[in-house]
Parts: C-alpha cells; structure tokens; sequence
C-alpha cells in the first residue's frame, strides 16, 4: 500500500474536486457558510493564512450533503438563474412590492401636494 498521504487541498481545490469526483454542484460559497456554523469539516492544517483540507473530508462533507429522493417527494426547486422565474425590470431582479409601503407613498405624495398647494402664493391672493 502506498504511504504517502494524499494532496493537501485550499478552499477552491475543496470545491473542485468534489465537483470533479461527485458530480455535487457545490459552491465555494456554501462550503464558507457552512464551515461558519460548523457543518463543514476542520482543516487539518495551515499555510499562512491558507487553510488546508484532506480529500478524505473533502468527499465526507460532499456525501454529508446528500439525502434520499423520496418517491412521491416534490423535487426542489431549481436555482433561480436556471429557472428564469425571477420578476425582472428592465434586466434586473426587483423583490416583491409591499403593499402598504406602496399606500405610504401614495398617501405621503398626496399629503405634499396639499400641502404645497396650501402655500402657494399664486393662489392665495
């Protein structure tokens, strides 16, 4: 059996590799925000400021990810980039509009148009 250890690997190799050797999309960003609360593995080592990785953990924490389809299960849905879903103004994503926000507005730009018409001189003479 072969005794040298296996490469140690950064962040984006991590994401690479279990890409690569998986098929799972997973994203640097993910693999961040789970190692901020923990879900991800522990370095096994230090480089500078680097932190280093085992593919060993690598492809645990990608097989930790997975869960069993259910049959009959609704599938998730799709990311919003593939799925084209998105409410878009003139090329960009805008979120929902709140109704009452909506009125606020409408109620503050009719309260500064009494108001400003109160106060004007052409009128009041």
């Amino acid at each position: 059996m072969d005794d040298t250890p296996s490469p140690l690997l950064t962040r984006r190799q991590f994401v690479e590799l279990v890409r690569e050797r998986t098929g799972i999309p997973l994203t640097y960003s993910r693999l961040m925000k789970d190692g901020a609360v923990g879900h991800a593995p522990h370095p096994v080592a230090t480089f500078g400021t680097q932190f280093l990785y085992s593919e060993a953990d690598a492809l645990a924490y990608a097989r930790s990810l997975l869960r069993p389809y259910i049959v009959g299960e609704t599938p998730p849905d799709p990311p919003p980039s593939e799925s084209g879903g998105a409410a878009r103004a003139g090329g960009r994503i805008t979120a929902p509009r709140n109704p009452r926000s909506h009125a606020r507005r409408q109620k503050k730009a009719a309260d500064q148009a009494h108001s400003s018409g109160d106060r004007d001189p052409v009128s009041s003479g």
